[in-house]
């Protein structure tokens, strides 16, 4: 039996967990010991607890961001603002994950998001596997980080965040990477999305083994109109969101990560069906003509898959590249001008109403399924299983 510790580190939501769950699910199957360190364990340890697997929180960078429309010009703006910035502060986190891989003593790592993590095993002889989405995954054959924003100006060098990198390996008598985007090679990497939900798929060398599935199968729309929600209780503008979900007069199902009975009840005072926890996706799409969420990448795909319809309120930078990507798809409408009741109530119409979106998420839905299903679950898991083979054959230690 082999450890696997099992790291997330950046982002928000539960996509990260839920991928690192399914690998280690799997892995268990085969007699291994998943050990997770995440770095919300308040919101995911309910999705592990049932699983029975030890659960340890993470090192977290600690200072908040100063400007909160922070937008990265490419994926060093990334690790500046997240202690890569300066070699003193980043060789604390690094040491603090190395303290926790050596309590753990794996046979293998596997991480999601997981930056710090990832140049802590720099070097090591712990092999290291990286799962994640395009955003999260940037291209790593280049001697530079590829731009995201071409029109905005960096917030931090590159070459400063490499020699920040280099100096904190110095310290550790550990080696530095060739590069920055080295940094990010690891043993394997898996990228789990749509090619077209990559914001580098112009420039992308490696090959896509798709989401971690399974998706919904594509679904006729239903015959009686209804919408579909999934919000979280840090959504901006939550109330005004409730409201033109109401004025649009159909049925609304909703269900709100995070929301208390105080929340729910409000929600449902106003008209709304709301979930007490996590809706299954597979379950509620068919029942519904459209989707409204905060552009998260499970649920695009999930809508994508099945042929509905999506209405999306982007939260951050990652989010704005999935929602501009539904958008050239012709599967969401955009939601003119400022947001308000009106204009997201018009928006939410105009999907479920306008038959050109209705045609092409079922175009897009059919083009998915004839991909076949998904594949990347057991190529990871086939991976990490011969990592661990080599590993504990040869003795690795971390």
């Amino acid at each position: 039996m082999a450890t696997i510790l099992m790291g997330w580190e950046l982002g928000s939501g539960l996509g990260h967990v839920k991928t690192l769950l399914s690998v280690g699910r799997e892995l268990a199957k085969h007699g291994h010991e998943p050990v997770f360190a995440l770095r919300n364990v308040v919101e995911a340890g309910p999705l592990l607890r049932d699983a029975g697997f030890p659960l340890l929180p993470v090192p977290v960078w600690p200072k908040p961001l100063r400007n909160k429309k922070f937008l990265a010009a490419n994926f060093a703006d990334i690790l500046g603002v997240r202690g890569f910035g300066n070699a003193d502060d980043l060789e604390m986190m690094v040491r603090t994950w190395q303290g926790l891989i050596e309590m753990v003593r794996p046979q293998l790592i596997v991480c999601d998001h997981s930056p710090t993590l990832c140049l802590t095993a720099h070097g090591g002889p712990t092999p290291l596997v990286l799962i994640g989405n395009g955003f999260t995954m940037p291209p790593i054959e280049p001697d530079r980080f590829t731009p995201l924003l071409s029109n905005k100006e960096p917030t931090i060098s590159q070459e400063r965040v490499l020699a920040v990198v280099r100096e904190v390996q110095r310290r550790r008598g550990r080696p530095a990477p060739a590069t920055l985007p080295a940094m990010l090679a690891g043993t394997a990497r898996f990228i789990r999305t749509f090619p077209e939900l990559d914001p580098y798929q112009a420039v992308r060398q490696e090959q896509l083994v798709g989401p971690i599935g399974p998706l919904p199968a594509p679904v006729p729309l239903p015959k009686d109109r209804a919408v579909f929600a999934y919000l979280s209780t840090d959504t901006k503008n939550l109330e005004l969101i409730a409201d033109a979900l109401v004025a649009t007069g159909f049925p609304c199902l909703v269900y709100i990560r995070g929301a208390g009975a105080k929340l729910r009840e409000a929600a449902r005072h106003k008209g709304l069906q709301v979930f007490d926890g996590p809706a299954s996706l597979p379950e509620v799409l068919p029942r519904v003509s459209a989707i409204l969420h905060e552009s998260s990448l499970g649920t695009s795909e999930a809508g994508l898959a099945s042929g509905r319809p999506q209405v999306v309120l982007p939260r951050d930078l990652e989010k704005q590249f999935i929602a501009r990507a539904l958008l050239t798809m012709g599967v969401s409408p955009p939601i003119k001008g400022k947001l308000s009741r009106q204009s997201l109530t018009l928006a939410l119409l105009d999907a479920v109403g306008n038959p050109r979106y209705a045609t092409q998420a079922v175009a897009w839905s059919r083009k998915i399924a004839e991909r076949g299903p998904c594949s990347a679950l057991p190529q990871i898991v086939a991976k990490c299983l011969s990592l661990i083979d080599g590993s504990t054959s040869g003795g690795a230690r971390a």
